[in-house]
């Protein structure tokens, strides 16, 4: 598996349609829904260069990932989740939603239809836009801009109060708050910030009591991760480790809400800069959108001396970076999957045309099955995909792509 990137909107907008392509073969993309919410706000924008708002993102959903892209949950739908008894897989994939449970030839399967938002991408490239695309838009963004109601609650007036040095005091400081043991002030911040009823509450504080008070971190790491970004940023601007000066840095902080789906964080923003090594576990990397775009550049060269990516195809080509030079994608790879090297070198598995004919008709099998509910499937509720028998993620990827024959050049349209 290739490494798996959470990119912001600046990065993607630095890329040219031919450098895109590249990224999205050697990468996974766990596009949030925050990169919707900043490419539909451009169409209220006013264009200084000529072009229209359509232009500009019409342009900017032709870059976006599509063979490996996976959208994520809104992360305040995935905390509440957690929150109602659903653990949350916190191991670097992305949160999808959507997934089809069925069942063919005594076999489990999950189906994910091709995702709504990336439907919707396919319009934009074709300059239509839905006035509801904007509507959920505008209801994310609200959502990402309540989040310091509980947090001010939490922090107290001591927020403003305390002489703190440096940014790791400032985490330090918020850690020894949601490390108190026994307390429910965390989870109740949580609440409030997510914008849950009082109905839902009570039932919610009805639950960690029976589970006997945990600290949040031990009940809902995702949840206590999602309050601790908007503790540390809070916390960092009222004893001044952080400037607050921006409009748009709300939903510039809550890209760190997704750092535990990621194994790289993409960003050329000064915040993401700053506040991305405070979240980030030894596994992880930040890189600066400068430093791999540059790198794209580089690899974009460097494809274009393979002639048989005209018949082959870019996706089949480029499946791995190249095992020498001082690219930085290779340098990824090394850091985040030892493992890749050996794989590469192996010659590709080719299926016999009886087990292609078989394996097909299984997947079709799946995919026209009726869907069955989760609790009579044989899968942990716990694991879901890693224990299916079957996972098919439906998806609509370009024959051709800038300068690219991106998929071989024998493959039929629509197939």
């Amino acid at each position: 598996m290739s490494p798996i990137v959470l990119f912001d909107k600046s990065f993607l907008h630095s890329l040219s349609v031919d450098e895109a392509a590249v990224f999205d073969v050697l990468f996974m993309s766990n596009i949030t829904p925050l990169f919707f919410i900043e490419t539909l706000a451009d169409l209220r924008k006013k264009m200084s260069d000529g072009r229209t708002p359509e232009q500009v993102v019409g342009n900017l959903a032709l870059k976006t990932p599509k063979m490996h892209s996976y959208p994520n949950m809104l992360h305040t739908s995935v905390a509440v989740a957690e929150l109602t008894g659903h653990p949350i897989d916190m191991r670097g994939v992305p949160v999808v939603a959507g997934g089809r449970a069925v069942r063919s030839g005594g076999k489990d399967g999950i189906i994910f239809d091709h995702p709504p938002e990336m439907q919707a991408l396919h319009r934009w490239e074709d300059r239509e836009f839905l006035e509801v695309e904007r509507d959920f838009a505008a209801d994310w963004r609200t959502t990402v801009q309540n989040a310091p109601r509980g947090v001010e609650k939490l922090l107290g007036p001591d927020g403003k109060t305390l002489r703190l040095s440096s940014l790791q005091a400032v985490a330090d400081t918020v850690d020894e708050l949601l490390d108190s043991p026994a307390t429910w002030v965390p989870l109740r911040a949580c609440m409030e910030m997510f914008g849950l009823r009082l109905k839902q509450r009570d039932q919610l504080k009805d639950r960690w009591l029976r589970a006997g008070r945990p600290r949040l971190r031990d009940y809902a790491p995702y949840s206590a991760h999602v309050l601790r970004v908007e503790m540390i940023f809070h916390l960092g601007v009222a004893t001044g480790q952080l400037h607050d000066d921006r409009p748009s840095n709300r939903v510039d902080l809550a890209y760190l809400h997704y750092l535990p789906f990621c194994g790289v964080f993409v960003s050329g923003d000064k915040l993401h800069r700053r506040l991305a090594p405070v979240f980030l576990k030894a596994d992880q990397r930040f890189v600066w959108a400068h430093d791999l775009k540059a790198d794209l550049t580089r690899l974009v060269a460097h494809y274009a001396d393979h002639p048989e990516i005209g018949t082959e195809g870019l996706f089949r080509v480029a499946r791995y970076p190249p095992r020498d030079g001082d690219y930085l994608v290779t340098q990824l790879y090394d850091g985040l999957r030892p493992g890749w090297r050996k794989h590469a070198d192996a010659a590709p598995i080719q299926l016999p045309p009886e087990k292609h004919t078989e394996l097909v008709q299984q997947m079709n099998a799946m995919k026209s099955a009726p869907e069955i509910a989760r609790g009579a499937m044989a899968i942990p509720p716990a694991r879901g995909v890693r224990d299916a028998d079957h996972v098919t993620y439906e998806r609509r990827v370009p024959l051709k792509w800038g300068r690219w024959q991106f998929m071989p050049a024998d493959l039929k349209a629509d197939c």
